[in-house]
Formats: structure tokens, C-alpha cells, sequence
């Protein structure tokens, strides 16, 4: 059992941000040493909506990048400023948002391109959860252990 104490560190270290319709929660994990030197490694964006160049598809970009590792925090915060830049250029090059497997192909890019410029030289790492929708499809692209779940609310329930 989770002492009364620990339950209120716990929750004292929630980081929340967003409004009535969005929001992204996040626990600021603790490497070991004096509380002041913490860095929160989790990086989290939400680009709703998520406009694509020529296209009037309703989109919106949900991600989490998880840092690990010394740096992390460099690791999670490039990918959350570059995912949606390049993933943005890929679907505005394409002729339909239709194609399945074209729009699953640009997420694979995506990752792959972020990761291959990481700036931390190996001395940082993220996994990453992306959800991507483009009119009533949702895309779901995950790196590393990180995972997505989605909810709903429908009368109530």
C-alpha cells in the first residue's frame, strides 16, 4: 500500500495543461538526487486542428514522446518541434488523404527521420505515441514501449 504521503508527492508532481475540450497530463519521474535538480524528460503536443496544406480534412495531432537516458529531455523536446513539421510536409505532398496506406507510410518516415536526427549523439532517447486523425480515421504510430489508448464518451458513459 501507497502511504497517505507518498499519494500527495505523487500527485504534487502531476504536470497538467490544456482546456475545456484537451488536455495532456504527465508525472515527472525522479532519477535520484535532490529534488530541485529534476528534469521533467516528458514531452507531450496537441495540434487541433492540425491543418494540412491543400487539404480541407478535418486533422487533428495528438503526441507523447517519453525521454530517457541523460539527455532525454533534448531527445523528446526535438521530436515534439520536428514530428509534426515533417509529418505536416509528407501529407501535404500527397494527392489523397484517402490512401491508408501512403498516410501509414509517412508516420513510419516520420519516426524514422526524427530519430536519425537526434541531436544527443546517443546520449538521449524517447518513445513515441502519436495519434493522428484525418476526418473520421484515426492513425495510431507508437516507438519504443510507449502505448495509446482511446476513449470515448457517449451519453454519459
Amino acid at each position: 500500500p501507497i502511504s497517505s504521503q507518498d499519494q500527495m508527492i505523487a500527485l504534487s508532481a502531476l504536470l497538467s495543461a490544456g482546456d475545456a475540450d484537451k488536455s495532456t497530463l504527465t508525472l515527472q519521474g525522479n532519477k535520484g538526487g535532490p529534488e530541485e535538480e529534476q528534469v521533467n524528460q516528458d514531452r507531450a503536443m496537441i495540434y487541433s486542428p492540425y491543418m494540412i496544406a491543400g487539404s480541407q480534412t478535418q486533422a487533428q495531432l495528438l503526441g507523447v514522446f517519453d525521454g530517457h537516458g541523460e539527455k532525454g529531455e533534448v531527445t523528446s523536446e526535438h521530436a515534439v518541434m520536428n514530428v509534426p513539421r515533417l509529418l505536416h510536409k509528407k501529407l501535404s505532398s500527397m494527392s489523397s488523404l484517402d490512401d491508408e496506406t501512403a498516410v501509414s507510410r509517412a508516420l513510419i518516415e516520420t519516426f524514422v527521420e526524427v530519430d536519425k536526427a537526434d541531436p544527443t549523439d546517443g546520449k538521449g532517447g524517447s518513445t513515441a505515441t502519436l495519434v493522428l486523425q484525418l476526418g473520421p480515421k484515426l492513425y495510431v504510430a507508437n516507438a519504443g514501449d510507449s502505448r495509446s489508448f482511446i476513449a470515448v464518451l457517449i451519453d454519459g458513459e
